[in-house]
């Protein structure tokens, strides 16, 4: 806190210097130039016994000095005698000004300073700082505050506000002259799409701030957009901060207000979501105006139940703005549709839903606003699984933009947050490049051809590890695959190490009949292979596992189970060949060759081996796993539904003993259940 003298507007009267209430709420003023109280309190003092008589209208008298002072008295009757008592008032000193004692006013010789008292300096000042009131109340910044006061743009219960540091009751009316008015309106506030490689902020070695793309070619025009100035980049502070290595929206103002503050009311505790271990809830509407149309905020969650929306329904809203960091899962956006009508319905209120896109480890957000009518009519869809700005324009309580793409196939949104979730999670932990282990079956053909389109070619490796086991057209079947696709592809044969672990467990093997610990041991010399060439190179190991295989546990710990990221762990098996189905029927033709896709799927770890050999047919597993699972329905309900009994309670015991410990480190979430 500054040791300076500082003004002190609307602070209730001391006892005996005011004989009014509404004196209390006044400013302390004294003509020219302004008063400001010194330190702990106004000193005060009582005239001396030959003073000239004080006046008693309670007028101040104001004089000037060579110190930079000014003395104020305000005379009142004094409990003692009649003799008025004289409140001495100091204005601080320009900075800068060698300090001088105070002289007295010459015109009011009787009226002496006292002392200081010995802790003044450090005694608390009353009042809060006007520019901080402004601040919080959302006027403007406190860097504006401070020009305005200057300026003579800042009135404090109708008295103009001059000089810098001057404090005020928190109660008191603080209002802006047009001037202040019109300068805000000319302040710019841009929004830039910030790629990689460019500072939030300040600049660091080697890198430039991301102001310096905003030039007049890069500017997204409307009709309503103001052209493109030098000026608009005086004075522009990030708000919130992006890392070099991320891309997305950068907002960068000049002006700094916080014009509202919303505090979510629901706060979701289940699934994904663990919010009432960190914050409270609120209980206000966050209404702002913006042209016209009076617009209140709901976070997320506060739409997914009725109360939120009414809240800001009845602090005049006209439009309901929803911002939400909604993860994707099959089948998301008609559940939203449907969520936001019954809200339409509870309040009459039009919306728009505006949703986070990226992926953040395991979850995936799908972006996908949208906006609706008041009758619940979507006007606008925006685009689902990339970032996008978009303009829309309201008027006479409905939307004027119409735009409403063609329904997409599940396959096409659930291929996209695979990609999204991929890009993602390589480019914001910045690995260079992935690898994947290629063995002629569906699962890595399809998680290749993802991350290939996540990342591009040049940024994935793909290993081929035959065994004696490895069929000629798994061989075939890779090499014309990655021929279609176009990455680095190796080969590299695992039956030297096979040999070897076979020579060295011998001894602890002798008499033992070979079963799944040597079918394990091919698939750990796989993993073992892959980490290396991800420690050597960076490049990250994406595992191939599917949701069915996983949940099962017909998958090997330490084998194809390792890597640091499964991208289709949340993908049945069924789903798998629907999805490289739906991107084989992409432009530029298929990827993925067609003998992969009719051939029976096998692990190849032993002669003629078959999943159908350790697993129901995929097509019934992964019915009882989705009812099992995510309908929590019991294995007499499933068999109800006319599934076989001895399937059923094959699977369910295969799930139920599968240990969580094994399974990878991160997976993306497309599940059926209810996210929010």
């Amino acid at each position: 806190m500054s040791d300076s003298p500082r003004k002190t507007l609307g602070l209730p009267a001391k006892p005996g210097s005011e004989t009014s209430q509404d004196a209390a709420r006044k400013p302390v003023r004294g003509g020219a130039p302004k008063i400001r109280t010194i330190k702990k309190a106004a000193v005060e003092a009582t005239a001396s016994p030959k003073a000239a008589p004080a006046r008693t209208s309670g007028n101040a008298s104001t004089s000037k000095h060579a110190g930079g002072y000014a003395f104020q008295a305000k005379s009142t009757e004094s409990a003692e005698g009649g003799k008025p008592r004289v409140r001495i008032v100091a204005q601080e000193k320009p900075r800068g000004t060698p300090s001088r004692a105070p002289v007295a006013p010459k015109s009011a010789g009787a009226v002496q300073r006292q002392p200081k008292p010995a802790d003044a300096d450090n005694a608390p000042q009353s009042g809060v700082r006007i520019s901080k009131l402004m601040a919080e109340r959302g006027l403007c910044s406190r860097r504006e505050a401070d020009s305005f006061i200057e300026r003579g743009w800042v009135f404090v219960d109708g008295e103009r506000v001059t000089e810098l540091g001057t404090r005020a009751d928190p109660s008191a009316r603080i209002r802006l002259d047009k001037g202040a008015q019109a300068a805000q309106r000319q302040q710019m506030t841009i929004l830039l799409h910030k790629p990689v490689g460019y500072v939030s902020g300040q600049p660091e070695p080697g890198f430039k701030p991301a102001v310096t793309l905003v030039q007049p070619e890069n500017q997204y025009k409307t009709p309503d957009t103001p052209a493109f100035h030098p000026m608009y980049l005086k004075g522009l502070a990030p708000a919130g901060r992006l890392d070099i290595d991320s891309t997305g929206l950068l907002v960068l103002t000049q002006d700094g207000r916080v014009a509202r503050t919303y505090f979510k009311h629901r706060l979701p505790n289940y699934e994904v979501f663990d919010e009432e271990r960190y914050f409270e809830p609120g209980h206000e509407a966050c209404v702002f105006e913006l042209k016209g149309v009076r617009v209140g905020v709901n976070i997320c969650a506060d739409v997914w139940e009725s109360g939120a929306a009414d809240v800001a329904r009845g602090a005049g809203a006209e439009l309901l703005l929803v911002l939400n960091a909604s993860p994707f899962h099959m089948y998301k956006q008609g559940l939203r549709y449907e969520v936001l009508r019954e809200r339409i319905a509870d309040t009459g209120l039009p919306v728009v839903y505006c949703n986070l896109v990226g992926g953040q480890d395991e979850l995936v957000f799908d972006g996908g606003s949208f906006a609706l009518d008041r009758d619940g009519s979507l006007a606008w869809q925006g685009a689902s699984f990339a970032e996008e700005l978009a303009v829309l324009r309201f008027a006479d309580g409905a939307w004027l933009d119409r735009g409403v793409p063609a329904a997409r196939p599940v396959e096409a949104d659930v291929y996209d947050a695979l990609v999204l979730g991929v890009r993602d999670y390589l480019g914001k932990n910045g690995f260079p490049g992935a690898l994947i282990g290629l063995s002629g079956g569906v699962d890595s053909a399809l998680t290749l051809a993802i991350a290939v389109d996540a990342l591009g070619a040049d940024k994935v490796r793909a290993v081929m590890m035959p065994s004696p086991y490895t069929a000629q057209m798994s061989l075939d079947d890779s090499r014309e695959m990655v021929r279609r696709i176009g990455v680095r592809y190796d080969e590299i044969a695992i039956e030297p190490a096979m040999r070897t672990f076979a020579d060295m467990l011998a001894p602890q093997f002798a008499g033992l009949p070979e079963d799944t610990t040597e079918e394990n041991l091919q698939s750990r010399i796989r993993g073992m292979l892959l980490m290396a060439l991800s420690n050597k190179t960076g490049a990250i190991v994406l595992t191939t596992g599917n949701k069915s295989e996983m949940a099962t546990g017909y998958a090997t710990l330490y084998g194809d189970m390792a890597g640091g990221f499964a991208v289709i762990k949340d993908i049945y098996k069924t789903f798998v060949y629907r999805l490289c189905a739906w991107r084989n029927a992409q432009p530029g033709g298929p990827v993925i060759p067609d003998n992969i896709l009719t051939r029976p799927p096998s692990a190849e770890l032993k002669p003629d081996q078959c999943d159908q050999d350790s697993l129901p047919p995929y097509e019934v597993l992964d019915a009882i796993i989705a009812a099992y699972m995510e309908e929590d329905l019991s294995p007499r309900e499933i068999v109800a539904r006319g599934y076989p009994e001895a399937d059923v309670r094959r699977a369910v015991a295969m799930l139920r003993s599968f240990l969580a410990p094994g399974r990878p480190i991160v997976l993306i979430w497309i599940s059926m259940g209810r996210l929010r």
